[in-house]
């Protein structure tokens, strides 16, 4: 990539890396108060923010099954936000409020991949580094003071399990966004949100399969309802792009009132290609 200007540091990439820091911050406060697969219907959400935010920012239209799908989406969140057991009001803001950051970084992390022509994983390990700066401080504040004058955790013998854990944690997330720039190099934001999207339901599975969260059958008929959303918006992408990949690819085709003038000019054979014209001149 080229040269970044200190202007576009301070406008751009700034801002980036404290949306990522804001929004890890806020996703991790969510899953603290609340239990993940709640917290991930919520974040379920990221479509429509996505929606919303590329039509403010961007100007992009959708089709009106685009528009249709994002129902069932927000209709099972509310189902499930009003029957979750482990309901906490800091939870839902902080699944919201870190979707609609996510939401914002991935239509900027696309427009500041354009500007700059920079690899993507060199811009997330420039926004990653930024990012960090910002995490110590808060960590050593909030989390390594607790741990550090915690006796009861130092000496119940968890501290290796803990630190695995942890260690295991941050590899995962390397990957998840290594993984992450990578698809977002390669296709629009709005796909992303799409296959984002239905990440969500392989966390939502696998957490009440793995971890065992108490729901009640409300709440699983509304993180149904969630999944169903995303599904039929996975769909109305898919049927929009094939629709736009059609018109690119249609043969340019004659209007009829071209035809009539040619047909009373006695002109019956129509080239269908330039050197088909020539022949026909011959």
């Amino acid at each position: 990539g080229r040269p970044i200007d200190k202007r576009y540091l301070y406008i751009m990439i700034l801002p980036l890396a404290l949306g990522k820091f804001i929004s890890s911050v806020s996703s991790y406060i969510s899953i603290w108060k609340v239990s993940i697969s709640y917290a991930h219907t919520v974040k379920a959400t990221l479509p429509m923010f996505t929606v919303l935010l590329s039509r403010i920012i961007l100007g992009e239209k959708q089709t009106w099954p685009v528009y249709i799908a994002l129902v069932p989406i927000i209709t099972g969140v509310c189902v499930a936000t009003a029957t979750e057991i482990s309901f906490d009001r800091i939870g839902l803001a902080s699944s919201v409020f870190s979707t609609f950051c996510f939401s914002l970084q991935t239509i900027f992390t696309k427009k500041c991949l354009k500007d700059t022509e920079y690899h993507h994983l060199e811009l997330l390990t420039l926004i990653t580094r930024i990012s960090t700066g910002l995490f110590i401080p808060i960590w050593f504040l909030y989390d390594f003071l607790r741990i550090y004058y915690d006796q009861k955790f130092l000496d119940g013998g968890k501290v290796s399990d803990t630190m695995i854990m942890l260690a295991c944690a941050g590899f995962f997330n390397m990957l998840h966004n290594v993984l992450a720039f990578s698809v977002l190099a390669l296709v629009t934001p709005l796909s992303y949100a799409v296959a984002n999207a239905t990440k969500r339901i392989a966390i939502i599975g696998g957490s009440l399969i793995i971890l065992q969260n108490p729901v009640g059958p409300m709440n699983v008929l509304g993180m149904l309802i969630a999944i169903f959303g995303v599904m039929s918006y996975n769909k109305a992408k898919y049927d929009q792009h094939k629709a736009t990949h059609r018109k690119e690819i249609l043969p340019y085709v004659r209007s009829s009132s071209e035809l009539n003038n040619m047909s009373h000019m006695g002109v019956h054979h129509m080239p269908h290609s330039k050197s088909d014209a020539n022949f026909c001149r011959m």
